[in-house]
């Protein structure tokens, strides 16, 4: 919708306005239009974009009132903040333009602040605002409706992408990915964010934030639905990886961690997951992961609150975890509290649970923690475990092991000489 009764029928004046670091603020003039692509509406972003080129480092663009038809790409220049008005600015891309959105390409100290950013219905191309090996980039205040990786950090051009924000933006209608921090980027904090409505495209695990990259804070963001993962790190070039008191409620996995990432911290969050697991740490290769995962609230699930396979030096410490598999039909050993697994031919190793509080319904949770076999150097102790309905330890027989897991009576069960220590 405009906010003038007659916009369909001529352009209408408004006024960006330039307000130089130490420089006088002084005003021009642009021509808006109507933001129904059918209308024959100009490219805004012709306009724009020569605004944003005219502006001197430590410049600042203020978009009109309203909204802005955008059939071509904007390109953010160095040193230049790109604002909404303060009654509310919106740049909608063109239904089937098929374009990029936003570009900063090579663009240090970009700003971007109070814009929504509506990518329209588009069918091939992704829809997003993209930083490619810029540094010192802001996206703060801003809204993303309608996008396709919607915020897509990166590094083609060169030279990493660096001390990036993401902060305090919304996201709603998003497919695939609302935040996406790609290999090479790093010192990257994705913090305070709302994100609703993730929908599955032709990523074959989307998820509402994902991290590829190095020395990332995912923090105090709240996931209201996502089709598949709240946040996701894998792949080798992730790590020092922290996400901590964020609110993630999805269908699929609540935190996913592993193929390759390492070095996390997964901490103070609560999460929910409808179908599947609450905390997914996983990795075919046997990788080290060295993540802590403690004071998490975890609960209901789909499936087992924490499923750790295939993957080295894990600490599960001081977490709450209940309402554990409420999705009907799994497997007993997708059904617990904690369940420690081989993964293919690849044991989890070195695995410490410690100091967790464990509940369920008899009807729901069969374990409350599973060791399975083929697991080795695996230390359960000092748990407090309730209502499951096989064993509250439920620990396989074989040739596995080491193990040590203290059972609720202070029995310990032990293999090949574990001490409490590894």
């Amino acid at each position: 919708m405009v906010d003038e009764p007659d916009a369909l029928s001529h352009r209408v004046p408004r006024r960006a306005v330039l307000a130089f670091a130490g420089v006088a603020a002084f005003t021009v003039f642009l021509a808006s239009c109507a933001p129904d692509p059918d209308d024959e509406a100009p490219d805004y972003a012709v306009e724009l974009n020569q605004l944003l080129r005219s502006a001197p480092q430590g410049g600042r663009v203020e978009l009109p009132t309203g909204t802005q038809v955008v059939r071509s790409t904007i390109r953010l220049r160095p040193g230049v903040e790109l604002a909404g008005h303060a009654d509310g600015s919106t740049l909608k891309l063109a239904d089937r333009t098929d374009t990029p959105f936003v570009l900063a390409n090579s663009a240090d100290n970009v700003k971007v602040t109070g814009v929504t950013f509506d990518g329209g219905v588009q069918s091939t191309q992704g829809v997003s605002l993209q930083i490619d090996s810029s540094s010192g980039v802001t996206i703060s205040g801003c809204t993303f409706i309608r996008m396709k990786h919607a915020v897509r950090v990166y590094a083609e051009s060169g030279r990493a992408a660096s001390n990036v924000v993401i902060d305090t933006c919304t996201f709603t209608d998003i497919v695939d990915f609302a935040i996406r921090i790609e290999s090479g980027a790093r010192d990257v904090k994705v913090t305070s964010n709302t994100i609703d409505k993730v929908a599955k495209g032709a990523a074959p695990s989307p998820s509402a934030i994902y991290v590829r990259g190095q020395d990332v804070l995912v923090q105090g963001n709240t996931v209201k639905s996502s089709y598949d993962t709240g946040v996701m790190v894998a792949g080798d070039d992730a790590e020092d990886v922290t996400i901590q008191n964020n609110t993630l409620s999805t269908d699929m996995v609540g935190i996913y961690f592993g193929s390759g990432a390492r070095s996390g911290t997964v901490t103070g969050n609560t999460i929910t997951s409808k179908r599947d697991f609450g905390i997914h740490l996983h990795d075919r290769r046997g990788g080290v992961v060295d993540v802590q995962v403690t004071q998490n609230t975890i609960g209901p699930t789909g499936k087992t609150g924490v499923e750790i396979e295939g993957v080295q030096r894990v600490v599960l410490r001081d977490n709450k975890i209940s309402d554990v598999a409420q999705r009907p039909g799994s497997p007993d050993y997708w059904r617990c509290g904690v369940a420690i697994s081989k993964l293919q031919d690849q044991a989890a190793q070195s695995v410490l649970v410690e100091g967790n509080t464990i509940s369920g319904e008899p009807g729901q949770m069969v374990y409350g923690v599973l060791v399975t076999d083929n697991t080795q150097n695996i230390i359960v102790q000092d748990n407090q475990v309730e209502g499951a309905r096989s064993a509250s330890y439920q620990i396989e027989s074989g040739d596995g092991g080491p193990y040590l897991v203290e059972r609720a009576d202070g029995s310990v069960v032990a293999r090949k000489g574990v001490t409490r220590q590894w």
